[in-house]
């Protein structure tokens, strides 16, 4: 499960963790980020260990350099692009790293239509480069509705809404696949994330 500092993906977390053996994904933005992980995502996932009642497993990786080589080889016209192809990664990330550790599924905190890069279109975008089942138990709830389990679980006070400093003013609604396609041609993004992906570090949250 991809989880950040947010309101939404530790909700997600705990819907998925009342019915399966799940484990937390967390991507770290390093400099692009407006604050570190380290400041709440530990307290967050403790509280919702303990109200599943068992340990969970944190993986972290370091997620800033792909982001380095996106600035890099994305270029103003494609700038739209930009949170469309940082949400594959993290995507090809995600299942890489299941694939690798005998997970049967990754699962997000997305709802649809909240953010620019959950849009029906760009979800089916974004999730093309799943090669395992993506789970999104968010989709069914509003954002109230969200909000007031985050509250019961005592996630919520401990809520960041962090942005992304990377993020460009203006991001497309509807990417389309060949545009995605065409502009990924050009970026070295295998090396990347094999570099990242040997540099996971693992933590035990205790509930």
């Amino acid at each position: 499960m991809l989880v950040s500092g947010g309101i939404d993906s530790p909700v997600a977390l705990w819907l998925l963790g009342k019915y399966f053996e799940v484990a937390a994904l967390h991507l770290d933005l390093g400099p692009y980020a407006t604050g570190s992980w380290q400041e709440n995502l530990p307290e967050i996932l403790h509280r919702v260990a303990r109200d599943l009642g068992r340990d969970l497993v944190l993986y972290v990786v370091p997620y800033y350099p792909v982001m380095r080589v996106l600035e890099e080889y994305v270029g103003e016209q494609d700038r739209v692009l930009y949170c469309v192809l940082c949400k594959r990664c993290m995507l090809r990330i995600a299942t890489t790293l299941a694939q690798r550790l005998g997970y049967s599924a990754v699962a997000t905190g997305d709802a649809v239509g909240q953010v620019a890069s959950q849009t029906l279109r760009n979800l089916q975008v974004v999730t093309e480069v799943a090669e395992v089942p993506v789970l999104r138990p968010l989709l069914t709830l509003d954002k109230e509705e969200v909000t007031v389990l985050a509250r019961r679980l005592g996630t919520l006070p401990l809520a960041r809404g962090g942005r992304c400093r990377a993020r460009p003013p203006k991001v497309t609604t509807r990417a389309r696949i060949e545009e995605v396609l065409r502009v990924e041609e050009r970026i070295p993004l295998a090396p990347v994330l094999e570099e990242v992906l040997r540099r996971v570090s693992v933590l035990l949250i205790r509930s």
